[in-house]
């Protein structure tokens, strides 16, 4: 105990010497400062002001002095120890150290004890496999990745899913190739599961059950089979789980199974957000409506037909590959036009006479889409459109990105999300029920195959499927 007391008196001396010396030093470059500034203040004009500046310096002084004596003083042992015998009120004595020492000890070892025993332990990380883009450089990123993450919940309102089906479409295509990747970097911040940009996991919709549910979720419940899409910023569904808000997931039609019901979620979603909530079609209007649909075999347009006929439009004419005209006749369009002959053409010579034009290609197909639609028609775009965020330097996306962080960190405002799909999926059930709305299933593959699937979304009309779900002999492990 001796050895530690004269060690901590030695410690003491020389924290006192530092003090001492900084009050010299303080006082060295205040005497400088002044005369310094007497020499700029010279003139006769600035007499007062040199005075009151004297006076000022004088006080600083005077304090700088006043704040190094009570520096010297409680760098003093003998003034410390009778400082605290005095604020304890005993006499403070070796036997009254040794005690306060013992009684520090006992109290911080029962402290870390109770704090190791309430300390949450720390969960293993759990993977499983997940198609991800790896860069931003095309469809030669996307592959296959065996150490994904299981993502984790980390807001009330989210549920996991055991993913069963869930589709590749020409978006996911386009999201390899950066698209919204400004956004997404952003909202990642505030994604635990995504510690970085990239790899990206792709995946817009699917189909599979309920593995877990946050504690503001009421409409769902674990073992709940379930469809389900997310927007395109978010971390996608290709994987054997996949974490989404509730208000994106609904339970399946009871007549779908997973492989059929994984075809609808992100078609239907863009189909109904066309037809119902931009060119206000419903079955109590429709009867009187012209519609043309240019064109049916892009991944939203088969879904747009089938609506179109589900509400009873009276004229509904469509353009298709020629080797899916028969498919698109059989989901309800009275004419088919083939886009490889010249029907398309002399169609095109009967031009403004249809009431309402969706274009589910793009805006390359804009003018064209325009021509046909009557005076009083109108054009509704159905695909998802460029965005300018993708393309700003860094002086505009520093002000996005706080545009951004003030509506989702301060106001809890998703702002880049205008609605939820948990609501047009419901009304999508109930056509699917009364068998007005079919799934479209053109071919399902298994996660090895995604190069041949990548291949087969860029050419077909129906919904390439990938089949999932964890391996439960040696899938999924923990690390």
């Amino acid at each position: 105990m001796d050895e530690i007391l004269f060690h901590l008196n030695h410690r003491i001396e020389i924290l006192q010497l530092w003090m001492y010396e900084l009050s010299q030093f303080s006082t060295q470059v205040a005497g400088e400062a002044e005369e310094r500034l007497l020499q700029l203040l010279a003139a006769q004009r600035l007499t007062a002001v040199r005075q009151t500046f004297s006076e000022i310096s004088s006080a600083i002084k005077a304090i700088g002095s006043e704040i190094a004596l009570r520096v010297s003083l409680m760098s003093d042992p003998e003034y410390v120890f009778g400082a605290v015998s005095n604020a304890i009120g005993l006499d403070f004595n070796r036997a009254t150290l040794y005690a306060i020492g013992f009684g520090f000890t006992i109290g911080s070892s029962l402290g870390l004890v109770i704090g190791i025993c309430l300390q949450t332990p720390k969960q293993p990380s759990v993977l499983m496999r997940a198609i991800a883009a790896t860069s931003y450089s095309g469809i030669d990123s996307i592959t296959l990745l065996e150490d994904a993450l299981v993502p984790k919940l980390f807001r009330p309102d989210q549920v996991l899913v055991e993913v069963k089906f869930a589709s590749i479409d020409l978006l996911d295509l386009k999201i390899s190739q950066g698209y919204g990747h400004r956004l997404r970097s952003i909202i990642n911040k505030y994604n635990w599961n995504c510690p970085n940009e990239l790899p990206v996991i792709l995946g817009r919709d699917g189909s599979g059950i309920v593995v877990e549910i946050g504690s503001n979720v009421t409409n769902l419940e674990i073992g709940t089979p379930v469809y389900f899409c997310t927007d395109p910023f978010s971390p996608g569904t290709l994987g054997e789980f996949a974490l989404l808000d509730s208000r994106d997931v609904v339970p399946m039609p009871s007549s779908l199974g997973f492989e059929a019901a994984a075809t609808l979620p992100q078609s239907a979603t863009m189909a109904w957000d066309a037809v119902v909530n931009k060119a206000r079609l419903s079955n109590r209007n429709a009867h009187a409506k012209r519609v043309f649909v240019h064109c049916a075999s892009t991944g939203c347009g088969w879904m747009v037909v089938q609506l179109c006929t589900a509400f009873g439009c009276e004229v509904l004419t469509a353009t298709a590959a020629s080797r899916f005209k028969a498919a698109t006749k059989t989901l309800g369009a009275s004419t088919v036009l083939s886009l490889e002959t010249g029907e398309l053409e002399k169609e095109f010579g009967h031009r403004h006479q249809y009431d309402v034009v969706f274009n589910t290609v793009g805006s390359i197909a804009g003018h064209f889409c325009s021509e046909m639609a009557s005076a009083d028609g109108i054009v509704v775009d159905a695909f998802y459109p460029t965005l300018t965020s993708d393309s700003f330097g860094a002086f505009l996306n520093g002000l996005y990105s706080i545009w951004i962080r003030l509506c989702h960190g301060v106001l809890r405002k998703d702002c880049w999300r205008q609605k939820y799909n948990g609501p047009m999926l419901q009304e999508v059930s109930r056509l699917v029920d009364r068998k007005l709305v079919q799934p479209f299933v053109e071919r399902s593959y298994l996660p090895e195959e995604i190069e041949t699937a990548v291949t087969s979304a860029e050419m077909t009309m129906g919904r390439i499927l990938i089949k999932l779900g964890p391996r439960r002999k040696n899938g999924y492990y923990s690390r």
